[in-house]
């Protein structure tokens, strides 16, 4: 009987700290009495017909970054490995992307024994973006900032000028803005009292046309032609609707480049793997591979302390 080969997992992967997961094994040359193992060890195994087969990998399996090594043993035959991977859930992209660019630049795609690095070198420069941008939360964050959206409520300094930067950009919908005694409403058109969101959903811009009377008379301000933010301590409020639904595709390419770039410079030397492979931010920048253009697409995230 020919050896066992698997073609697909399903699902492929599972995120850091998941209970049991159930998966379905698909291959050939299946056969009851057959077993799955997770990185050599042996999983409980139900055959279902010589191309399927199931399995769960305990969740003790599942609190390591990384990918385990799935196998399929028949009758002492055991097939070659295929990974399912770990992944972070701050990851900024998929083990499939950076492999794929990989091929591209002639690393074959195929072969699964560095996707465990790989995804640990995705989840080093994961974090490290995070905390490079001001995103991460002190290491505490259990979701990745660029697949949810929050409601806020944040108070600001006012600084007299016609612009305030939010602190969880981009802005989403704005819900309420208060200078000082007054509710600002948006603004119906150029020449109207209100405020506006920036095209890039970073800050709240007043229009030049400025505060209406009512506003300039609350202040003390009739005849002053005051055009911004009344300057005050905590005194302007907003409240926002902000963070990304989903992953910026500038973020997703150039995390890409930089992830693959940064592992063919390092693959090439044994020595120096380990380099990459340092997860939850404890890279610096000097670890990163990163053409200017990535450069400038992490400064243009930082954000900006209110």
């Amino acid at each position: 009987m020919p050896a066992p080969t698997i073609s697909a997992i399903v699902p492929p992967s599972a995120v850091l700290g998941s209970p049991n997961t159930p998966i379905a094994v698909y291959g050939t040359s299946f056969a009851s009495g057959m077993t799955i193992n997770v990185n050599g060890v042996p999983l409980t195994t139900v055959y279902v017909s010589s191309t399927e087969a199931t399995a769960t990998i305990p969740s003790a399996s599942l609190v390591s970054g990384g990918a385990l090594s799935i196998t399929a043993t028949v009758t002492a035959q055991t097939s070659s490995a295929i990974s399912f991977v770990v992944t972070s859930p701050l990851d900024l992209i998929t083990l499939a992307q950076v492999k794929a660019l990989l091929s591209a630049d002639g690393q074959s795609s195929t072969n699964t024994s560095d996707d465990a690095n790989i995804e640990l070198a995705i989840q080093g420069w994961s974090a490290y973006f995070l905390k490079a941008t001001g995103m991460s939360n002190g290491g505490l964050d259990t979701v990745s900032p660029f697949v949810q959206t929050v409601a806020y409520n944040e108070w600001y300094n006012g600084h007299g000028n016609n612009q305030l930067f939010v602190r969880h950009p981009p802005i989403q919908s704005i819900t309420s803005l208060t200078g000082g005694l007054c509710a600002i409403g948006p603004s119906a058109g150029v020449n109207q009292y209100g405020y506006i969101v920036s095209p890039d959903q970073k800050s709240i811009y007043l229009r030049s046309a400025g505060w209406g009377p009512q506003f300039r008379w609350a202040y003390g301000l009739i005849g002053a032609g005051s055009r911004g933010f009344p300057r005050g301590i905590m005194n302007v409020n907003v409240q926002y609707v902000g963070g990304y639904p989903v992953t910026p595709f500038d973020i997703q390419e150039y995390s890409t480049i930089v992830v693959a770039q940064t592992w063919k410079r390092h693959s090439q030397n044994l020595d120096q793997k380990s380099k990459i492979m340092q997860a939850f931010g404890q890279t610096t920048f000097r670890d990163w591979i990163m053409p200017p253009e990535c450069l400038a697409m992490v400064r243009s995230y930082t954000r900006v302390a209110g």
